[in-house]
């Protein structure tokens, strides 16, 4: 390669950098307002019978924001994460091992981490039924084959 193939490829290289710095923030807050339904419960029988009422202005504007605009938030992260994991200037088989195992450190086992806590929290609070309300202890493990975790 010449210089000034390599000089445009570092230049590209930065734009997309400075790219995809500039949407983080905005895709940030993106994943916060679909986060961030609220509640309530949406009535919808009320917003059908009176859909002009502020409460139901209320729960239209929050199912566009929650739910319909914001949308485009996750998708965006993921083509960016997939470009970002592919984005290498020689490819091969040590380079794809050592992406996965980064990868495993840091987001399979924060993942395993929390599901561990969250199941852990839910079982104490089915053991304190148990010991202080006299439930069954059967309802411990009826709970986890329901599908409740």
């Amino acid at each position: 390669m010449n210089k000034q193939t390599i000089d445009e490829m570092t230049d590209t290289w930065k734009l997309q950098s400075e790219v995809i710095d500039w949407l983080r923030l905005p895709m940030a807050i993106a994943v916060v307002f679909i986060h961030s339904f609220g509640s309530p419960a949406i009535d919808m029988e009320r917003l059908h019978s009176d859909p002009w009422s502020m409460h139901s202005l209320y729960d239209f504007v929050r199912i566009a924001g929650s739910n319909v605009a914001m949308g485009f938030a996750v998708p965006v992260f993921f083509m960016i994460s997939g470009y970002l994991f592919f984005k290498v200037k020689e490819w091969n088989r040590h380079v794809y091992i050592d992406k996965l195992r980064k990868r495993w450190r840091s987001l399979a086992i924060p993942y395993l981490l929390w599901i561990v806590i969250f199941v852990s929290w839910q079982e104490l609070f089915k053991l304190g039924g148990v010991i202080f309300h006299g439930k069954p202890l059967i309802g411990m493990w009826e709970y986890v084959l329901e599908g409740g975790v």
